[in-house]
Order: structure tokens, then sequence, then C-alpha cells
């Protein structure tokens, strides 16, 4: 089969796919019309405003109730299934005793005091949504490298992945124990992958000279009005493609190794980048995702300590 022969296969199972989508999508819908309000008003004159409804697109009915009260809901006519919730909280005070920045920041570890101050930090994701614990990049130091039909800081679920990023390195001190890395630092913002069809979370492949580079250049670029970013954080893998495969990218010589270096020397920045949180299971070989193999980038690996801070091992 010739390349474009197969790109034509792909392009049109690719729109059956999503027609497939789009007709479950209007079945649901309707379903969600058809039954969702009477079991919510149903659920709401026995219960009141103990039962939530979070989205009109959705079948799903949260509530907190007693035994009693879970008994008087299990009567409402439509009920289908209950499943017991779950507590969730942050782990950012974890992950920051983790790599130690705690005594950084206190300059207790044998270095510092640094807090990230007087440097320029460039995220390069999905793009943010404003939080009161996250400093907004000014104008001059945010940039959408796509063509995603909304603005750098508008919603379009770009809160997921890129304010989870964002958050690591500049959340702001508050009446919890959670804060940054770099929370004094300035924050370069620039979009460079978008959503896949509006879903938060799966973003599309993206081209690597197309948006990455050029992006990477503008934010370590110097001059009055130019960003000019110390230190890049670069949270997207690299995927194979037609065939080809991935690993090809991951040693010195590949160019998406060879781009980083030129930033790296050529600008002076720093280029963090983060490899790939595939386990031993799930990648048994063990490896890395572009553009971690750069000769001169620090290359940083998902892991899981079970949250425990006993230093003394150390």
């Amino acid at each position: 089969m010739g390349l474009r022969t197969k790109r034509a296969t792909e392009a049109f199972l690719v729109e059956q796919q999503q027609a497939a989508y789009r007709a479950y999508e209007e079945d649901y819908l309707e379903v969600v019309l058809d039954s969702v309000p009477l079991v919510y008003a149903e659920l709401q004159a026995a219960l009141s405003e103990k039962v939530r409804r979070s989205s009109t697109r959705s079948k799903l009915l949260s509530m907190t109730a007693t035994r009693d009260e879970l008994e008087q809901a299990l009567e409402v006519e439509g009920i289908e299934r209950v499943c017991l919730g779950f507590d969730v909280a942050p782990s950012l005070e974890w992950s920051l005793k983790n790599v130690r920045a705690d005594l950084v920041h206190a300059g207790t570890g044998g270095v510092g005091p640094y807090t990230g101050s007087g440097v320029k930090v460039m995220i390069a994701d999905l793009g943010f949504k404003e939080h009161d614990r996250l400093p907004t990049p000014t104008a001059a130091n945010r940039m959408d490298f796509t063509d995603a039909p909304c603005d750098i800081t508008e919603g379009c679920c770009t809160a997921a992945h890129g304010n989870m990023v964002t958050g690591v390195v500049f959340c702001q001190p508050g009446e919890d124990d959670f804060v940054g890395v770099a929370y004094e630092a300035t924050p370069v913002w620039a979009k460079v992958f978008r959503l896949n069809g509006g879903n938060c979370g799966s973003a599309e492949p993206f081209p690597w000279t197309e948006f990455c580079m050029p992006a990477f250049d503008w934010a370590t670029s110097a001059g009055p009005t130019a960003p000019g970013a110390k230190v890049i954080n670069f949270s997207a893998r690299g995927d194979g493609y037609d065939g080809h495969d991935v690993n090809d990218d991951t040693n010195a010589d590949s160019l998406t190794a060879l781009n980083i270096d030129w930033v790296v020397h050529a600008r002076g920045a720093t280029f963090v980048h983060a490899c790939g949180n595939t386990g031993e299971e799930s990648d048994p070989e063990g490896r890395v995702q572009p553009p971690s193999g750069a000769s001169n980038c620090l290359s940083v690996g998902g892991y899981d300590d079970g949250d425990d801070d006993d230093r003394s091992a150390n």
C-alpha cells in the first residue's frame, strides 16, 4: 500500500469513527433529556439540596446522604446504579518535599535560598486557565503557536494538563502547604498543541517543526520586548508516525535532539523534558520519549515512592 493510499485509508477510518462518536453522543443526549429530569425532580423532592446535577449532558447525579437517605433514593424508579464516592486531595506538598524544593526555598539544604526570583521559566503545553493561585503571564510573554479557536488563557479545557504543569512550577503561597518549586519565577507561556475534538484528556499529535521549535526560539530570544526565558519545561512525548519507530528519535543525533542542543548552546537556556511516565509493565524496555535523547536535555521521568518523606536513607 502506497503512502498516499495509506493516509487516505486512515483519514476515512478516522472520519467513520468520529461519525460513530457523534451518533452515540446524540443517542446518549436523547436518553438524558428523556429520563434524567424526572428522576432528578423526584430525588430532589425527597432529599432536597443533597442531590446535585453537575451537567445537563450527563446521566450522573451526585448525592451526599445518610444510609437511610440512600435507601430512600434507591426506591426512586430510574436509578440504575449507585457508586460510593471517595475523597481526593492534591499532592503538591509531597512532590515538593520529594525533590527537596522546600529545603532549597529555605536555604537549609546546602544551597539557596532560591525561589525562582529573577528567572523566566517557559511552559510549553496546552495553554492554561487563569487561577487565583497562578500568576498570569503578560501579553508579551504568552503566545499561541497553534490554530486553536481560542485564546491561550481561555477555557477550551486547557486547564487540565496546562494548569497542572503550571501549578507545579508557579503555585503561589496560600493558607496551605502548597507552593510551586519556583513560585517567584516569571512565567512565559506557549501553546504548542491542542485538544483532540474538545476531549480534555486527549491532545492531538503536534508537528515539532511547526509548533515546538518556533515556540522555543521565541521564548528564549533576547531583546527589549522578547521573553528571554532561561528555563524551558516541555511535558509532552514524541510519537511514531507512518511506521516510523519513535526510538529513532531518542538518540543524540536525531532532529529533535539537535534542536534542543541548539536552544541550550545558542540561547543559554536550560531545557527540561518529561520523558514519560510509563512503568516496567507497560514498557519493559524502559524507553524514553523524544526529545530526551538530546545530550544537553534534563530528562525527568515519573515515579511513585508512596509519598514517603523519610530522608534518613539519603
